[in-house]
């Protein structure tokens, strides 16, 4: 058994990660760079941490891992399960079974009383256990986990959506609104705004300005004052979200507007879907983009 703090992982270990992601986790698409991208980007990645156990007779391959987050909740430290897999041919064979020890062990150490799983947001893979690892949700009831509720993603068939927005662009210029893809400039302005209205957006928003072309489009007023915003593919690609408006603002179609213009980049670049990630706004997006409920993840927790 070894624990890293993640921002000593080399490369080897992290492309170890990455293999065993990919022949574990078969329903998910998590690719290397997705790996490396959610761990290093991570907020609280000074309290986040790789468990890991080997298999000395075969040159110390990956049997398992467990990626551990502490982040502060209030004046509480929470913890969470970040992503776990184990090699199939070691099921039951308590690899598992140590390494949630290990993790229990060292969250306890951080002051932790409430373990969560997957939903650790942001930087987050998935929202809770796809039911189909059936063998993971039996694991963690075992081991004390008890089923806290439900997530959803939505699926939207670009191939299908019309993402033409000039019409309605224009109609609310005319009522003073515009809106334009963010520079680098606009971040300060939009983190400062997020603090007031969507505080819980800030971390995903600012990953919408860490790559070349930024990945956030504005609605701002007559006065240059942001009042909506919405990004794509921040964290994973073919991704919406997230999108926020101000609550003065609302039922005048912008966040619509806002929704298709990023589907039209996403579409662009000859993408036939787009998950709208961790929603329960089905009306809106059904609405909106024609999304349909695709998949649905259950969120477990453990009293420490």
């Amino acid at each position: 058994m070894k624990i890293y703090r993640t921002d000593e992982l080399s490369q080897n270990i992290l492309s170890q990660v990455s293999g065993l992601c990919a022949e574990c986790l078969v329903y998910d698409s998590i690719t290397p760079d997705e790996v490396r991208f959610k761990i290093e980007s991570d907020p609280d990645r000074n309290t986040q941490f790789l468990l890991t156990e080997t298999i000395e007779s075969d040159n110390n391959a990956l049997a398992g891992f467990m990626l551990v987050v502490i982040r502060k909740r209030g004046d509480k430290n929470v913890g969470w399960l970040k992503l776990f897999a184990v090699k199939k041919e070691y099921w039951c064979k308590g690899v598992a079974s140590r390494l949630l020890a290990a993790a229990e062990e060292l969250v306890r150490e951080h002051g932790v009383q409430l373990l969560r799983v997957l939903d650790s947001a942001p930087c987050y893979f998935q929202p809770g256990i796809y039911p189909v690892y059936t063998e993971a949700v039996v694991f963690l009831q075992k081991k004390g986990f008890k089923q806290q509720g439900e997530c959803v993603h939505m699926l939207s068939d670009l191939e299908a959506l019309d993402c033409n927005t000039e019409t309605d662009e224009l109609r609310l210029e005319k009522v003073g609104v515009k809106l334009i893809r963010a520079s680098l400039g606009d971040k300060e302005q939009l983190i400062e705004w997020l603090k007031i209205v969507f505080p819980h957006w800030i971390p995903e928003a600012s990953m919408g300005f860490m790559h070349k072309e930024v990945r956030v489009f504005l609605a701002k007023n007559g006065d240059g004052k942001i009042i909506g915003f919405a990004g794509y593919d921040v964290m994973k690609d073919a991704r919406f979200g997230p999108l926020g408006v101000d609550s003065q603002y609302r039922r005048h179609g912008i966040g619509k507007v806002l929704l298709l213009k990023c589907l039209n980049e996403i579409k662009l670049m000859g993408i036939k879907s787009c998950v709208i990630p961790w929603t329960s706004a089905y009306s809106f997006y059904l609405g909106g983009c024609d999304a349909k409920i695709w998949r649905l993840f259950w969120t477990f927790a453990k009293e420490l």
